[in-house]
């Protein structure tokens, strides 16, 4: 009698249960809880209606229907956007809070030049380097289409290293940046070379720069290395 009572017990429980679930269903699909807004921020290369558009979910839309759909994952199609995160706001709003991938150089592409950020994503393609932008060559580019990831990305964090090493002064005399042979050569607007990795410091960084400044009064032009720790001119 004992076991009866048990299972009789339990199928009122699931009864209750599904009876509590129908009503919230049946709450859930009422106007006022269908999404009424969409809130994005943190944009400023990517276009509102373009992400509307990844995102896929109609105004209109009820919010439960919203939670199980890969929103996060659609909007990371987009070759700008590094990041995403979605927050809903019941009864009726979502948020969405972009990060947007930054241009870290340009490339040399077939006549042209592609923007490529710190992890190798193809950003854009334009003609001409725009101003303050930085060169970075020595890459043998195929085919790409914009999100892909160019062949040897793992170079770009490398030079973001470098890069982030670099202050203001420095930055300024560097025209391009070219890749061979392993090592990053820094080339300055008027033809000097450095020759770093990107295991440089700032301070090393800093005395190559004072050996350049000091090898452009003599009007000899070369290349800085490091040689242990110390920096060494080697003329043309």
């Amino acid at each position: 009698m004992e076991k009866l009572k048990i299972n009789f017990n339990f199928k009122k429980i699931l009864i209750f249960f599904s009876f509590f679930l129908a009503i919230l269903v049946g709450i859930s699909l009422l106007p006022y809880f269908r999404l009424a807004q969409i809130e994005i921020s943190g944009m400023e290369i990517v276009k509102e209606e373009e992400a509307t558009h990844l995102l896929q979910e109609p105004l209109g839309k009820p919010m439960v229907f919203l939670l199980a759909s890969p929103k996060r994952e659609r909007l990371m199609q987009h070759p700008w956007i590094k990041e995403a995160e979605i927050t809903y706001v019941f009864p009726n709003r979502m948020e969405i809070a972009i990060v947007e991938r930054e241009i870290l150089a340009y490339l040399p592409y077939y006549g042209n030049l592609m923007a490529v950020s710190a992890d190798g994503t193809a950003l854009t393609i334009c003609q001409d380097l725009p101003r303050l932008e930085l060169l970075f060559s020595g890459l043998e580019l195929p085919f790409l289409a914009i999100g892909e990831k160019i062949p040897g990305a793992e170079l770009m964090q490398d030079l973001q290293e470098i890069v982030a090493k670099m202050d203001d002064h420095f930055r300024d005399m560097v025209s391009e940046i070219r890749y061979s042979e392993g090592y990053f050569y820094l080339h300055t607007t008027d033809r000097y070379k450095i020759r770093v990795d990107q295991e440089i410091t700032e301070q090393q960084l800093n005395d190559m720069r004072t050996v350049i400044v000091f090898m452009r009064g003599q009007k000899i032009k070369g290349t800085v290395v490091l040689q242990g720790d110390k920096p060494v001119f080697l003329p043309d």
